[in-house]
């Protein structure tokens, strides 16, 4: 099972920068990820396919398809892609990607993108008080630094 999603991240210069990624559950790597100052559908679509090809890097060069492949049957065992109901992933175009990919089924979870993954298993300390991070970026390197939120 893979997990799409966007994190948001404010810049010093009052810009915001947003980051795709693409997590594995079973194997707990995280598979790439994509910066923009976008959060749109070829920015998801850009995520998955960055995934896609770190995946068939980790196997060996092969196809993502082929070790998925039940080599009797011929039916493809279909990696779950979660994702929110973010607009991102809603549209017809992200849908038409998927269906291109047989290897790929993508599902959506109930959450909309605005609860920033606040859920009621975080401590209520976090979940209305999320620390907020600045990401200084040159060309040489990417640094992040935490803040208190503002009260």
């Amino acid at each position: 099972m893979w997990q799409v999603d966007f994190s948001e991240f404010e810049t010093t210069t009052g810009g915001v920068w947003r980051i795709a990624g693409c997590a594995d559950y079973y194997a707990k790597y995280e598979l790439g990820w994509h910066l923009s100052t976008t959060c749109n559908v070829l920015d998801a679509e850009l995520a998955v396919r960055i995934a896609i090809t770190e995946a068939e890097r980790l196997a060996g060069g092969t196809a993502l398809s082929e070790p998925l492949t039940d080599p009797t049957t011929g039916k493809i065992r279909r990696i779950k892609l979660v994702t929110d109901n973010g607009g991102a992933f809603t549209g017809a175009r992200f849908a038409a990607f998927i269906a291109s990919r047989p290897e790929l089924l993508h599902i959506r979870t109930r959450r909309r993108p605005g609860s920033r993954g606040r859920g009621r298993a975080l401590p209520a300390r976090v979940r209305h008080h999320p620390p907020r991070s600045t990401i200084k970026i040159n060309r040489h390197n990417i640094q992040t630094t935490k803040t208190e939120p503002k009260t």
